[in-house]
């Protein structure tokens, strides 16, 4: 079934020709919030909650496929059955040009009941994305002078975003002291109480809330020395960089970050994966 996207299940394409497998399903994922109103005797409507919250969305896939044999309906449905079923499933969209991909747990499979050679089975999946958040390949972005404290730097590798992105990875290059690094928008942040000195490079992520610090620049996911304990974040929340709509067109990805004690050509650097609703 030729159509302009094309979902995969652990890379298995599920849009192809007649006589095997074709999915009929919907183009991408609903989007729902999970709101918490605070109402207040007396007073109209109600009160904000804070940031929006994102509902893990479902997915519903139908397969359909026409066989000649019982024996090759028997084999196509059961490589379904299997398929939906591995310990580990992830699925992947691709569409317009972009492939993104989230992890998927099965919520439930309907196999059809009509299982007869020469018709067509049609099994219908229900599929939770947990993470809500489809994401790209992960890209570091340049190096960005940090003599000076930096207000609303765009981070371009993550611009182009439709969600939040609240893992990514923070690369300070010392000597700096106590760096702070926060989401303009949103006030969300984290920050680090001690010194990174020249030569060191100090690697922040907000989720899992961790710091380590290392004398490789390329120690992005490990190594170094665990300094967990001296990272914080703000009353806003944990750090969340939050795509901004500035024209109907343009999505861009911001932070500001400040320091003390800078000297030499202290820098700062961000590793993440785009986020897509």
């Amino acid at each position: 079934m030729a159509t302009g996207y094309t979902w995969l299940l652990n890379g298995i394409d599920l849009d192809v020709e007649t006589g095997h497998l074709a999915a009929v399903t919907l183009w991408r994922p609903p989007i729902s919030t999970r709101r918490s109103p605070v109402t207040i005797p007396g007073m109209h409507g109600s009160l904000t909650s804070g940031l929006p919250v994102f509902e893990d969305p479902q997915i519903v896939i139908g397969i359909r496929t026409t066989q000649t044999t019982q024996a090759a309906l028997e084999e196509a449905v059961n490589m379904v059955a299997a398929l939906l079923t591995q310990p580990t499933l992830t699925v992947t969209r691709v569409s317009g040009g972009l492939t993104t991909s989230a992890r998927a747990e099965l919520v439930s499979a309907d196999m059809d009941n009509d299982f007869l050679a020469g018709g067509t089975s049609a099994p219908v999946a229900v599929l939770s994305i947990p993470g809500v958040f489809f994401r790209d390949t992960a890209a570091v972005s340049t190096d960005f002078p940090f003599t000076a404290d930096l207000v609303n730097q765009e981070v371009a590798t993550l611009s182009g975003s439709t969600g939040p992105i609240g893992d990514a990875v923070i690369r300070i290059t010392g000597a700096c002291t106590n760096p702070v690094v926060t989401d303009p928008g949103t006030g969300t942040g984290i920050s680090y109480a001690g010194t990174v000195a020249s030569g060191q490079y100090l690697f922040m992520s907000a989720r899992p809330l961790s710091a380590r610090i290392s004398s490789s620049a390329s120690d992005w996911l490990s190594g170094g020395s665990d300094v967990s304990p001296a990272v914080s974040f703000p009353a806003a929340g944990r750090l969340q960089l939050w795509p901004v709509v500035q024209s109907a067109t343009v999505r861009k990805v911001l932070l500001s970050a400040t320091g003390t004690g800078r000297t030499g050509s202290p820098k700062l650097a961000v590793r993440g994966q785009r986020s897509y609703l």
